[in-house]
């Protein structure tokens, strides 16, 4: 996604020299870093987001992770009238910001995505709960599964009167990260509601409001997919889960160096 030049630097041109003329003089105090150069024109912060455990960051997602009755009753009642098999054709992943595709829970989930993609032909619509720059986003999907980056692509801002109505009917909305899972569970328009679970989530948070609204997923009447089979039996048997192993023919081509 973002070159290692412009994070790490040209290994052959001191630090101490300026970007900003074409003329080799010293940098000045103040003068924006490589990777501050290229956020505005890509429309990207790269700051490393670090959960703070605030007051702030507690009031705006108990403002945004919220439900009525009504939508609970109704992921209750799409499984009721979707029990036992069905083909599924399409699904809509609910996924935060993107800032590395290859890292953790992410790529895990991408990388789901693109077996039922390959090997199900199932079609992946893809929820970003973040700001819109599609762009970029097609950019992450064409990194790491080109395959997937003509995927349709949407945004949220997670609000509660934000109910998705350019994203179409759907097989499955399958939440990833904790807040994902409200917002999943507000959108009308599918059959199951998935959860992709891949750590217990509460405990990234000092007990409190995150916590206590974190651990609430759980209880929302989602189907839980567990990545492991140890988080699986953490949980309760009725959870699905995938076996971690290494898929020799998805390696990723090495370029060599010069």
């Amino acid at each position: 996604m973002v070159p290692a030049l412009a994070t790490g630097g040209d290994p052959f041109y001191s630090q101490n020299l300026s970007l900003a003329d074409p003329r080799i003089r010293l940098r000045l105090p103040g003068e924006p870093t490589p990777l501050e150069r290229i956020a505005e024109p890509l429309g990207r912060s790269f700051g490393v987001f670090r959960q703070s455990a605030s007051e702030d960051e507690a009031t705006m997602l108990a403002d945004i992770c919220r439900l009525d009755e009504a939508d609970v009753a109704h992921v209750a009642r799409s499984h009721e009238e979707h029990r036992g098999f069905e083909p599924v054709q399409s699904v809509t992943w609910v996924l935060p910001d993107i800032e590395n595709p290859f890292y953790g829970g992410l790529a895990t989930a991408l990388r789901i995505a693109e077996e039922l993609r390959v090997n199900h032909h199932v079609d992946n619509r893809f929820v970003f709960w973040s700001g819109a720059n599609e762009q970029w986003m097609r950019s992450a999907f064409a990194a790491i599964f080109p395959g997937l980056a003509d995927s349709p692509v949407f945004f949220t801002d997670g609000s509660l009167a934000d109910r998705w109505d350019d994203v179409p009917d759907t097989d499955v909305v399958l939440a990833t990260q904790w807040p994902t899972v409200y917002m999943a569970a507000r959108f009308p328009r599918a059959k199951r509601y998935v959860y992709l679970v891949q750590d217990f989530e509460p405990m990234f948070s000092p007990a409190g409001t995150v916590y206590a609204l974190a651990e609430e997923t759980y209880r929302l009447g989602f189907l839980g997919l567990c990545n492991t089979t140890s988080m699986a039996r953490f949980y309760s048997g009725g959870l699905r889960r995938s076996r971690p192993a290494v898929h020799a023919g998805g390696r990723h081509r090495r370029v060599p160096r010069s």
